[in-house]
């Protein structure tokens, strides 16, 4: 799950480059960071790290007391949250720049959830006996 979590950012991450240079909306006056600044490429990561442990959390975490889940969870929308906040204070992006990557990543970590628990999750059983996925030691931990 660690390694599609981290595919799901490469393709979020291809596809903030493939918006940025869409879009071409300029970073805030003054800001002396180069390249296009809709949407934000860091909250748009966050908002999908966020959101796609969030959904995992509660499809595949068991545990006794929720209440650490619910801790964690708000502890990441918190993060997130703070980060995006930073690009703005920082003047690195304009605050709808900022939402449209919130957004934007919000969107993707749900379709990429989705996609993930219609193809990939069938497979983890069969791709677990490969003998590179045994000599890496990859396993599906949780069931």
């Amino acid at each position: 799950h660690i390694a599609g979590m981290f595919l799901g950012q490469l393709v979020n991450e291809a596809l903030n480059f493939a918006l940025k240079t869409t879009i071409k909306e300029p970073r805030p006056l003054g800001c002396g960071h180069p390249g296009y600044g809709m949407p934000s490429s860091h909250s748009q990561f966050m908002a999908y790290l966020a959101v796609y442990c969030i959904i995992w959390s509660y499809r595949r975490v068991k545990l006794e007391n929720n209440l650490w889940k619910i801790m964690g969870n708000v502890s990441l929308c918190t993060l997130a949250i703070l980060v995006m906040y930073s690009r703005v204070a920082l003047n690195y992006h304009t605050v709808n720049q900022v939402l449209v990557g919130a957004c934007v990543g919000s969107v993707f970590a749900i379709f990429w959830t989705a996609l993930t628990a219609i193809y990939a999750d069938p497979e983890i059983p069969r791709i677990e006996k490969w003998k590179i996925t045994r000599m890496l030691y990859f396993r599906d931990s949780l069931d």
